[in-house]
């Protein structure tokens, strides 16, 4: 619909871009970033790492939203937390795409869309949320959590 991976991709680019026109969609920037790199793992996710991190950082968004320091997952020790196998790729990765936010012309409206496109997305993945809890266990086992501080 939006001409193709090429296509799809300006959509991103565009949105990205948007994401300093109002302080609502800044606000909503990590989010668009997580749910088209969980959408497109092929690019987004080759590693383990990035893979497990933006899954563990979408699941985050959706199940304890406005927690900055568990999303950001930065031991206070400086010890990385171990990331798990890079799970098979999953088929079907949901039934909207960025599409379903683009004629968003309100700020309101853009978070609504957003996290209906998020929350879509988060249930087509259900297969992989227990990759998400175990690292989120082992987040939360490595100690207290701090901002990194390029965000502090």
């Amino acid at each position: 619909m939006l001409g193709g991976r090429a296509g799809c991709q300006a959509a991103f680019d565009r949105m990205s871009a948007q994401s300093y026109t109002s302080p609502a969609r800044g606000a909503m920037h990590n989010m668009l970033v997580d749910v088209y790199t969980v959408q497109h793992p092929e690019e987004y996710g080759i590693s383990a790492k990035s893979y497990i991190r933006h899954l563990f950082a979408l699941g985050v968004l959706l199940e304890f939203p406005g927690d900055a320091r568990l999303y950001w997952a930065t031991p206070q020790n400086g010890n990385p937390v171990p990331v798990p196998p890079k799970p098979a790729l999953l088929t079907s990765r949901g039934t909207l795409t960025i599409e379903h936010v683009l004629d968003a012309v309100d700020d309101a409206k853009y978070a609504q869309l957003l996290r209906e496109w998020a929350a879509d997305v988060w249930r087509a993945y259900a297969p992989q949320h227990d990759v998400y809890r175990k690292y989120l266990a082992a987040v939360r086992a490595a100690g207290p959590l701090v901002l990194p501080a390029k965000i502090r």
